[in-house]
């Protein structure tokens, strides 16, 4: 399978062996989601979180200074949490339905998203607070648990999109549905970690990294900050990846341009003036 682009989406070879064995990928799409396949599992690899002009920006104090408006960074100072949750069908089939106990407000001492990020010094003039959200780590739907551990203090809506397209569909299909004749699995272990900026405490990223069977992995990095929702051609191309961790026999190479053009190809999300 390959990814072709244009414009600002970019993508990275997946490479196959003859055999139809994958052994070098990722690809990085236009709202910074970063999604690796590994047939195997491999040391760590620290991925940078594109610098995407759709990126939330904060007001900081140069060397001058003068206020100006820069996205945050990480470094080795930033705060790291882990987190590691198992999913299985009947978790989500128990979920269906239910309403949450309590919003995710009510978990963050009644501090919206949105003022949240305000406070810390966000530039949120043009965007709307339905834009701000309260991420969860694990998805109450996927049988996570509605309290603060559970929890950071915001990110943006176009990366809860991200997160439900690339995490948790995912998830769903591979406990559901399978892939191209393989059965359903009985269970898909996530180990996560929240990086979080080095000089605000906010998440800079989001690494999901799912593991199923003896050796088959998918390992997806969110940018939490950033409003650009995928489109549904990226939708499309995550579907594929989860297919190809999947089947390591995957059938003949097919291409996907995740940047169209399309009218209908709009990502979710504010129009962010860069």
């Amino acid at each position: 399978l390959s990814f072709s682009s244009s414009g600002k989406s970019k993508a990275r070879k997946i490479a196959h062996t003859p055999s139809g064995r994958i052994f070098s990928e990722h690809m990085v799409t236009g709202n910074g989601v970063v999604i690796s396949l590994q047939s195997t599992p491999t040391k760590d690899k620290e991925v940078k979180v594109s610098d995407s002009p759709h990126r939330m920006k904060f007001k900081t104090i140069d060397t001058n200074g003068n206020e100006v408006l820069e996205p945050l960074h990480a470094d080795e100072s930033s705060k790291v949490c882990d987190f590691e949750y198992t999913v299985t069908k009947t978790d989500i089939q128990k979920r269906m339905g239910v309403s949450r106990p309590c919003p995710q407000k009510k978990l963050c001492n009644n501090v919206s998203g949105y003022d949240y990020l305000v406070a810390i010094g966000a530039e949120l003039k043009d965007i709307e607070r339905r834009f701000i959200h309260i991420p969860h780590r694990q998805a109450f739907s996927q049988g996570g648990a509605q309290d603060s551990s559970n929890v950071d203090p915001a990110s943006t809506a176009g990366s809860n999109y991200a997160t439900l397209f690339e995490v948790e569909e995912p998830i769903r299909k591979m406990l559901f549905e399978g892939a191209h004749g393989i059965p359903p699995v009985k269970s898909v272990h996530v180990k996560g970690k929240v990086v979080y900026a080095a000089t605000k405490n906010v998440p800079f990223k989001m690494v999901y990294t799912l593991h199923w069977g003896e050796n088959s992995s998918l390992e997806v990095t969110i940018d939490p900050l950033n409003f650009r929702g995928p489109t549904m051609k990226e939708n499309q191309a995550a579907v594929l990846a989860w297919a190809i961790a999947m089947d390591k026999e995957f059938p003949a190479p097919k291409k996907l341009d995740l940047d169209s053009g399309d009218e209908d190809e709009k990502p979710i999300g504010p129009s962010c003036k860069s």
